[in-house]
């Protein structure tokens, strides 16, 4: 907007459409479009919220890992999110989106949450919350043993939780830590198929387990120290 009103002074909008395809050979992957709105109040708060629709078929030529193309529908989906002004001592960044594929009656979640807050001009305190959910996703499994590509019909969870924490001894020296913990876990409850020449999937009758539930954790402390 370039006149501000009510309690906006800001305000974009846009809308793309984009094609993709390989480069070489010249084969076609996919259409989507999107569009992007977002607002800035007086108080310097932003939120937004976005759309998208990806109309099938669409074709994936790496998730099979040796070439092979795999058939996709078309999705759908949105989103949203809330950012407040980091020139408060409390802050916070929410994002939200959602997406389906009816045809594979697969959807899927992302939130992150990210509370912050400023003890003082040297001390800063950061969590982020990151959960990603899908349900009734394709994916690559594995090989089988004639090397044909298997893709898991799989539901995966995946949540990070990381703490940041900074202190600023002087404009010039600063000592920052992160601890970060990693959660991911995937089934394939609605079974692996093997892809087949058209881009189809067929069940095989393939019953090995291929279930993961992984943990990571790690930290890092790092002292910067800037001098000409």
């Amino acid at each position: 907007i370039y006149k501000p009103f009510w309690n906006l002074v800001g305000q974009f909008n846009s809308f793309s459409i984009r094609r993709q395809s390989l480069f070489r050979p010249k084969l076609y992957q996919s259409v989507n479009f999107n569009y992007d709105s977002w607002f800035q109040f007086k108080t310097f708060d932003f939120t937004g919220f976005f759309l998208f629709a990806n109309p099938g078929p669409r074709y994936d030529y790496f998730e099979s890992r040796n070439g092979q193309t795999l058939n996709l529908p078309g999705s759908f989906g949105g989103g949203g999110f809330l950012s407040t002004n980091y020139a408060r001592k409390w802050a916070l960044d929410v994002n939200l989106s959602l997406w389906r594929q009816p045809a594979f009656d697969a959807q899927g979640m992302n939130l992150s949450i990210s509370p912050r807050f400023r003890f003082s001009d040297r001390f800063q305190l950061q969590h982020d919350l990151s959960l990603d959910l899908n349900d009734n996703a394709r994916g690559f499994v594995t090989f089988d043993e004639n090397n044909n590509a298997m893709i898991g019909l799989r539901d995966r969870k995946d949540v990070v939780n990381t703490l940041n924490a900074s202190y600023a001894f002087t404009p010039t020296m600063n000592l920052s830590f992160r601890a970060r913990h990693y959660w991911s876990r995937v089934s394939y409850d609605d079974g692996i198929m093997q892809l087949m020449s058209d881009g189809n999937l067929m069940d095989v009758g393939y019953d090995e387990n291929h279930d993961i539930n992984f943990n990571l954790f790690n930290i890092d402390c790092v002292f910067r120290w800037r001098f000409a």
